[in-house]
């Protein structure tokens, strides 16, 4: 009986470690550092560095045509197209121990420039700092994108009004890192639509499209919720976009975060360059007179002369220190263990042979 109720006892307590009160759109922009994408430089001889916005989250590296490369370097040049060198290849952060290549150009200062600044990725960073909890991109694309338009409004303006963001702890240490409390914390969701085929948003949509395999075959409207320090969930294409999944996908965003490990939630990172933790700062001090946050940063120049990777600055904050900030992060580790001695217990409990008089 002790067993059982020590059993009972402390799944209970993980449980209310997993079920954080913070909403997962705001745990995600306060404690989950954007992962960095990889820029790979394909050229001959020394390559001229590349000047790298110090807000982004990206790693530089060269590759020399002319010299040995990996096997790896030398698929993905075999893999980006006719193109010649210099060229350019964006891959995705690292998932499941592979990076897919989220887009390749000519390496010019056109296309560095079309990588770098997007007027879209620049609103979705002002509106999630401005507050917002979810920024629906909708890409526009072949037909029906009107009535996707449409509908994903209508939608959401319903959903505003009906769902409710997580009742905040009222007791013990915040857990919110920024702020005092949840004061300034609302539920607005919002809609941008942008053009697949704008040539100012072509390493964004690029980007969009190759944060699922087969995105990029499909024509027509594709919506992807938006969140955190921009976080894409998944994309919603054609008829996907209806209300159960536009639901769904909010229900998610807006409700406790149950995982506070990044890892082990849905979703893929963006390109931004944004620098979240002044923002954050900003944002929650009210600063709100302080110079635009997201004019672009003064250029890093990554010399050619580097190690063969270069990596952008640190995040502020690691995962591992966000997580022990807190206040129960201990119970979460210590669960597990305590779970299985308990559970041992139990058993050996529960097989002891009864005594006989």
């Amino acid at each position: 009986f002790l067993a059982m109720t020590t059993l009972a006892c402390l799944t209970f307590a993980a449980g209310g470690v997993w079920a954080c009160s913070v909403p997962v759109f705001r745990y995600a922009l306060e404690r989950w550092p954007a992962d960095p994408y990889e820029l790979v430089v394909f050229g001959r001889g020394q390559s001229a560095p590349v000047s790298v916005p110090a807000g982004a989250n990206i790693e530089i590296r060269y590759i020399d045509l002319a010299g040995d490369m990996s096997d790896r370097m030398e698929r993905l040049w075999a893999s980006h197209g006719d193109t010649p060198p210099p060229v350019l290849v964006l891959r995705h952060p690292q998932e499941a121990g592979r990076r897919n290549v989220a887009w390749t150009a000519a390496a010019s200062e056109a296309n560095l420039q079309t990588l770098w600044r997007s007027p879209a990725r620049r609103e979705i960073a002002r509106r999630i700092l401005d507050g917002h909890s979810i920024v629906w991109v909708l890409l526009a694309g072949g037909e029906g994108n009107d009535r996707a338009e449409e509908l994903l409004r209508t939608e959401l303006a319903a959903l505003q009004r009906t769902l409710q963001l997580p009742e905040p702890e009222t007791a013990g240490q915040s857990p919110f890192t920024a702020g005092d409390d949840a004061a300034d914390l609302r539920l607005e969701l919002s809609v941008l639509r942008i053009d697949r085929n704008d040539s100012a948003e072509a390493a964004f949509v690029s980007m969009l499209l190759s944060t699922e395999p087969d995105l990029a075959d499909l024509a027509g409207p594709m919506a992807f919720p938006i969140f955190g320090r921009g976080r894409v969930l998944y994309a919603l294409v054609g008829a996907g976009i209806e209300p159960r999944n536009i639901r769904q996908a909010c229900e998610y965003i807006l409700g406790s975060c149950s995982c506070e490990v990044k890892r082990q939630n849905p979703g893929v990172d963006l390109l931004m360059n944004v620098d979240w933790d002044a923002g954050l700062t900003r944002r929650f001090t009210d600063e709100l007179d302080a110079p635009d946050l997201l004019e672009l940063s003064a250029p890093v120049a990554r010399p050619s002369t580097r190690p063969a990777t270069g990596v952008g600055p640190a995040p502020a904050r690691s995962q591992a220190a966000a997580t022990a900030a807190h206040p129960l992060s201990w119970l979460l580790l210590a669960a597990p263990g305590v779970l299985l001695v308990a559970s041992v217990i139990l058993y050996a409990l529960l097989r002891k042979p009864k005594e006989t008089p």
